[in-house]
Parts: structure tokens; C-alpha cells; sequence
């Protein structure tokens, strides 16, 4: 534990002499400060608490529950989180991480200092977060930063700097995050991963004579319907079947998300170094990150590594393929990502497809 002694301020107050905890993640120093002044940390959220049951809205919403004093073994209720991005921890020597999903598993379930209610003793509570909700794009945040007390040379004090946590940590082109969900968006995600799967075994169930018989009488329904629509014009037709079409489609998210852009440092601290753009080209994007019934055969044909990236460093803009950029670490002189961006993943099927799936 290292201790300092800061002057902070916070909105319209000031508070001096305020003892906090740099060992820790600097993503909890907010947390430290608050819970030691008895600051609401939901005040921020709460112009945004009305309005973040739309899914379209942009940000995470995690309910913590079984927030337990575990000296006293009391268990709390169950609140409410409204954060933009998502923490993937480094880990420690005793819970190493070496990918993103153990990061994020990690800072989803974790051990804080607060204040306890009756005696405003500080004491070390269990946290346990869930997803409940999934917004069109995900932000991830790797803490690669730490900060480290470093004692003088010549004894004048002791100065607190950061340091950069260059351990290797991957991270997959397609991400689920169904792991991390509430049960309530679990059964939402249940119908849409049904439909993918039933599909899927159409699919694989269908030999070459039943496709045979489906396509003839696909054509002889087709060669009727032209004949019934002889007169009208066929662009009118056309457009007006694509409407209705296109009308009847419902869009279903997955729990899947797909990378479409990194930011990278190099460089061994945070005050120092290079930050660096990378972004997905969108011709490269997993049909706009829709999911329909003929994705799954288009699958097999594209391929992450296959894509191509724009390196957006300063006011040079180069081209590079996925397979040949190592963003994962190891190395402070190289690019390293710290912040990722995902795009949700969605799958359009019709209504009879959906409700079929809620009956059975």
C-alpha cells in the first residue's frame, strides 16, 4: 500500500490533505475519494439514468450486487452502474491475465476499500458486477498504467510516478460478451443465438437433392408469379417487394461485437511516448456487422487476418493487413493497445423466425 497525501478538487469544492491509496488502479482513485468525503460518485450518471434503458444509448449499464463486508460477512443490496467503457485488469503474479476476457472478468469481480455505514470504519468489500445492457458500440480500456512510489537519491522525498504494464494480453477480432450478462439479457441473446443455430443446421442438414427439389419449386412459384404480374411494371414490383422486405426484418443483437478499432501507445510511461490510431477498413466490416441468412456462407471465405487497417499516426495514413499488426504487448517500444473499440453485432431474421423460436 502507498500512501500520499493530495489537495483535490472536485466540481465547486476543495479538499485538502486527502490520503489516498497510488498502488491501486488509478481507475479507482475516484472511487477512494468519494467513499473517504462522502461524495454521491452517482452524480455524474444521474442526467443519464432516464434515458439509458434505450439500447441505442451509448454507454455500459453494470448492476453490482452481493456487495459483501467480508469481516462481517453482510451482504447489500443490488445497485446501479452507468459506465462508457469497459476495464481489462493486468492482473497480479497471483491472477496473471493473458486475455481480454479474463481482464474484464477480473475487474467485474473484485475486492474495494469503502466505508462502512454503521461505524464509518473502513473495511475491504466483494464486488460483483454484471452487464445489463449492450450498447451499439463497446469501449474497452486496458490499465496498463500503475503508479509507484520512488524514493530519492539524495533523500529530498518521495516522488509517485506511473509505469506501464507491458505484459502480453490478447484480444479476439469477435468478441461475446454473453459470459458477462445479467440472466434477463441472456434470454434476450438466446433468441437471436437460437435462430444462428437453427440456420446453421439447415444448413448442414440439406443434401444436394433436397436443394434440387427446393430450387424447382422455387422456380415454377417464381415463373407463376411473373405471369400474374405480367402487366404491372416490374421496377414497381421489385421496389415494392424489397419494402415490404425489408419492413418485415427484425434486428436482434447477438452478444457478439467486432473489433473495428485500436488505439496504441509506445512508449514506458504515461507522461511519455506515442499514441498511435488504428481503424478497420469498412469494406472489411462483417456486413455492417449484420448478421443474415446468408452470412454463414460468406464466412468461410473472410477471414480477420485477411482484413486491411489504416494506421493513422499523426498526419501519415498507411495501409496494413490484420495479420501482420501484433497489438497485444510485450514490448514498451512497440505499439501496445490501450483502448479498443467494438461495434455490436446484430442479426436480422422475420418475424415468424422469431416467433417460432419464443414458442418452442
Amino acid at each position: 500500500m502507498t500512501l500520499v497525501n493530495i489537495t483535490v478538487k472536485w466540481k465547486n469544492q476543495v479538499f485538502n490533505n486527502i490520503e489516498l491509496d497510488v498502488s491501486e488502479p488509478l481507475i479507482l482513485l475516484k472511487t477512494q475519494l468519494c467513499n473517504n468525503n462522502n461524495i454521491d460518485n452517482n452524480n455524474d450518471n444521474n442526467d443519464n439514468n432516464n434515458n439509458n434503458n434505450n439500447n441505442n444509448n451509448n454507454s455500459v449499464q453494470q448492476n453490482d450486487h452481493n456487495n459483501k463486508d467480508i469481516s462481517h460477512n453482510n451482504i447489500f443490496e443490488t445497485t446501479q452502474e452507468f459506465n462508457n467503457k469497459l476495464i481489462c485488469y493486468m492482473g497480479t503474479p497471483n491472477t496473471p491475465v493473458n486475455h481480454l476476457h479474463e481482464g474484464i472478468r477480473l475487474s467485474l469481480h473484485e475486492k474495494i476499500r469503502k466505508n462502512r455505514n454503521e461505524d464509518n470504519k473502513e473495511c475491504i468489500y466483494e464486488k460483483k458486477s454484471e452487464i445489463n445492457s449492450l450498447p451499439p458500440y463497446l469501449i474497452v480500456h486496458f490499465l496498463r498504467f500503475e503508479s509507484k512510489k520512488i524514493v530519492e537519491s539524495n533523500n529530498s522525498g518521495v516522488s509517485v510516478v506511473t509505469a506501464k504494464i507491458c505484459r502480453k494480453v490478447s484480444f479476439p477480432d469477435t468478441f461475446d460478451m454473453y459470459d458477462f450478462c445479467s440472466e434477463k439479457i441472456k434470454e434476450e441473446l438466446k433468441i437471436a443465438r437460437d435462430i444462428i443455430m437453427k440456420r446453421k443446421d439447415k444448413e448442414t442438414s440439406l443434401s444436394p437433392q433436397k436443394e434440387n427439389i427446393q430450387n424447382i419449386e422455387q422456380n415454377n412459384i417464381n415463373n407463376q408469379y411473373n405471369q400474374n404480374n405480367s402487366n404491372d411494371n416490374p421496377k414497381h414490383v421489385q421496389e415494392h417487394t424489397n419494402q415490404i422486405n425489408k419492413e418485415e426484418l427484425i434486428e436482434l443483437p447477438t452478444g457478439e461485437y467486432e473489433l473495428i478499432s485500436v488505439i496504441t501507445h509506445k512508449g514506458r510511461n504515461e507522461e511519455s511516448g506515442h499514441y498511435i490510431a488504428w481503424k478497420k477498413m469498412k469494406k472489411f466490416f462483417s456486413s455492417n456487422s449484420n448478421i443474415d441468412q446468408n452470412e454463414s456462407s460468406n464466412k468461410k471465405t473472410k477471414n480477420a487476418n485477411d482484413s486491411l487497417w489504416l494506421k493513422m499516426d499523426d498526419d501519415k495514413v498507411s495501409t496494413h493487413k490484420f495479420s501482420s499488426i501484433d497489438f497485444y504487448g510485450g514490448c514498451s517500444d512497440y505499439n501496445i493497445a490501450v483502448l479498443l473499440l467494438y461495434k455490436r453485432k446484430n442479426i436480422s431474421c422475420t418475424p415468424d423466425e422469431m416467433n417460432m423460436d419464443i414458442k418452442e
